[in-house]
């Protein structure tokens, strides 16, 4: 009994480990870059997905993700998305907003840290970021997430740590807050993190395609690899938006897979936070020539 159950722990085993091994062999193979005729699909099917969830949509603050949308109306100059986020500024976006400062340049809101002990801590150090105040640089939570090792040896089981922490370091490089040379070299050890993850997690959910879009809005389009892309544009649901469950097997309307890094069995729906940021990346891959990574994450 014990010697069968053995056996069978171990071919377990195996076969999750070819599993792995397939999937991360798959999510690297060489790919003809996708043609912008998809990509163009791509994008019109996601800005779909956001006018026909509009009232929903307007009920999130998530302040990056307005930020994504507003970049995107800016870079592409879509209509469309330039009145959504009007309508989006004019609800949430007041003269005292906390993040007023990502949506306009050259602007000063007078914040206290203590607003902001309820905010995770990678929104900390945004706001930090936004306005460079020297009480916040003091504060141990900002100094610790100016370390490059913040995230840890183990960032891989902290998905999204790397990709917020280079957002707050985008957001410093466009205020100026840091020196130039420092923000380029934690900017650059980042990237190469983010890049690792990318090789190795092959599961197309909401951090895949943040992760994705970083090293586009850095700058870094060279490291990507065009079968990233294509992942990104077949995990899009029929309805034009991405979803948060990395699907393995269908049972019916349902599927079992992975959500975040744990086993779920439920329905793949979309969400406004993937989608978000696939229409910011899907901008940036179809206007390319209209984005300046020196300037940094600028309204």
């Amino acid at each position: 009994m014990i010697k069968t159950t053995l056996k069978s722990i171990v071919l377990l085993v195996i076969l999750f480990s070819v599993f792995i091994a397939y999937k991360v062999l798959r999510n690297n193979q060489q790919l003809e870059p996708v043609q912008m005729s998809d990509l163009q699909q791509s994008y019109e099917d996601a800005v779909a997905w956001l006018l026909n969830h509009e009232r929903d949509i307007l009920e999130q603050d998530n302040a990056m993700l307005w930020s994504m949308i507003q970049r995107s109306a800016a870079i592409s100059g879509d209509e469309r998305l330039i009145g959504l986020f009007s309508r989006f500024k004019a609800r949430h976006v007041s003269s005292n907003a906390v993040w007023r400062g990502l949506f306009e340049s050259h602007v000063w809101v007078p914040v206290k840290f203590e607003q902001l002990q309820h905010f995770p801590d990678y929104n900390q150090y945004f706001i930090y970021a936004l306005y460079c105040d020297s009480d916040f640089a003091g504060q141990a939570i900002i100094q610790q997430q100016n370390n490059v090792g913040f995230c840890g040896a183990l960032h891989m089981l902290r998905p999204a740590c790397v990709t917020h922490q280079l957002m707050g370091i985008r957001i410093r490089v466009a205020n100026k807050c840091g020196e130039t040379a420092w923000l380029d070299q934690v900017s650059q050890e980042l990237l190469e993190k983010v890049e690792t993850q990318l090789v190795w997690d092959f599961r197309v959910v909401d951090v895949y395609l943040q992760r994705v879009l970083m090293l586009l809005e850095s700058g870094q389009a060279d490291r990507i690899k065009p079968i990233w892309v294509r992942n990104i544009i077949d995990a899009q649901q029929d309805d034009g938006g991405w979803g948060n469950i990395y699907p393995i097997f269908r049972i019916g309307s349902k599927v079992i897979g992975l959500k975040n890094l744990t086993p779920h069995l439920g329905q793949q729906q979309s969400t406004y936070h993937a989608t978000a940021q696939g229409i910011f990346l899907n901008t940036l891959l179809l206007h390319h020539e209209k984005h300046d990574p020196a300037k940094g994450w600028m309204p």
